[in-house]
């Protein structure tokens, strides 16, 4: 293989996988795909019961997708081979959510919050979300981000899953499943609410299904969290989480 050659090959592979989503079928097998690999190098890399618990994972994934796909197919067939970027109204959405946002845990949960920006993410016309995840005391003590994510424009819905890690254990990786609906007020999306999973995937007993809250955040509290001032940014977290 010449040197062009194997250029071509490295530019093209995230990319062309990425444009091949298309359908919501594709989206489901492309999670799987990644999940899949992440599951598989710990199983390669790992012993004892890491690594089974991995193997098992592996084995959960792909039946949650064929129980997923099988309740599509048998209620809403016509969902999983719906385009997912091809019309204006998808792509006036993605604009009318780009931004960046403050995600509370409900209900009434003080211990942590996480800013997030939602960005475009041309190639699927979908977005990306990056998440910073700060405890009580206003320190930054995880992140997060999307790997693949789906528009249901209709329903005005972002589907997605993501994976991070906590600073204080970053050994221990943290994935799972979402979704946010967004709601309109005054010609503007400005709130938004979810459910996602949350599992460590050291120990996959510690799923836990959570509701979130998504609130915009103001320029004001945006250029706080772009400035990165620690006394300023503490204090913003502090005060939304609603501790003195």
């Amino acid at each position: 293989m010449t040197t062009s050659q194997q250029d071509d090959s490295k530019t093209s592979g995230r990319p062309s996988v990425i444009r091949a989503v298309k359908t919501y079928l594709n989206f489901f097998s492309l999670v799987v795909l990644v999940v899949e690999a992440g599951l598989g190098a710990i199983a390669l890399t790992a012993l004892g019961t890491v690594q089974l618990v991995a193997v098992y994972s592996m084995a959960l994934v792909i039946l949650a997708l064929i129980v997923v796909v099988s309740l599509f197919a048998a209620k809403k067939p016509e969902v999983l081979l719906q385009s997912v970027g091809d019309t204006g109204h998808l792509r006036d959405f993605t604009r009318a959510i780009t931004g960046h946002w403050w995600e509370r845990i409900t209900p009434d949960d003080r211990s942590s919050l996480s800013y997030v920006i939602i960005s475009p993410y041309l190639p699927t016309n979908t977005v990306m979300l990056h998440g910073r995840v700060f405890n009580a005391k206003g320190e930054e003590s995880a992140k997060w981000d999307t790997v693949a994510t789906c528009i249901d424009v209709g329903k005005r819905k972002v589907f997605y899953y993501w994976n991070g890690h906590h600073f204080s254990k970053p050994g221990e990786p943290w994935e799972g499943f979402g979704e946010i609906s967004f709601y309109e007020s005054e010609g503007k999306v400005t709130s938004g609410g979810g459910l996602y999973s949350d599992t460590n995937l050291t120990d996959v007993k510690t799923t836990t299904r959570k509701a979130a809250k998504f609130q915009r955040s103001t320029e004001e509290e945006t250029r706080i969290m772009r400035d990165e001032n620690r006394e300023l940014v503490e204090a913003l977290v502090r005060s939304k989480l609603g501790i003195g």
